[in-house]
């Protein structure tokens, strides 16, 4: 695993929407060399922590399991890029005016069925939201 970034100011947190913030984590998409801001598990658990999607305590939870469990930490990065790729082509042929591809939202359809298989409903601020993992 490699060390997390140094400093939060990698990140951009502009779009209003987690989505779009994560999409975003990619510099320079269109040039020769693009910027991968999360280049690694430990920078997607950073991203996740900054964005307020979890606590410093379980950022630090998840980075000690990813040492012991080093293949499945790669295998959830590798997931959440591929889902990030997913959702970048689906928002480019939205902003384009034109029909995603099929098997991106096929795609992206099956990664959320997968997630709410995983969470509990919980009523949070007169909210229902979905909690993983207890």
């Amino acid at each position: 695993m490699s060390e997390v970034k140094e400093s939060a100011e990698t990140f951009d947190f502009v779009g209003n929407r987690l989505c779009l913030d994560f999409v975003n984590t990619v510099d320079d998409r269109s040039s020769n060399m693009p910027q991968d801001h999360i280049s690694s598990y430990n920078d997607l658990v950073l991203w996740s922590q900054l964005a307020g999607i979890i606590t410093a305590e379980d950022a630090q939870g998840l980075l000690e399991k990813a040492k012991q469990q080093p293949v499945e930490a790669t295998q959830v990065f590798q997931k959440a890029v591929m889902l990030r790729e997913v959702s970048y082509r689906i928002f480019s042929a939205i902003a384009l005016n034109s029909p995603p591809d099929p098997s991106d939202l096929q795609e992206l359809s099956a990664a959320y069925a997968e997630a709410m298989d995983h969470g509990t409903g919980c009523k949070k601020r007169q909210r229902l939201k979905v909690r993983y993992g207890q």
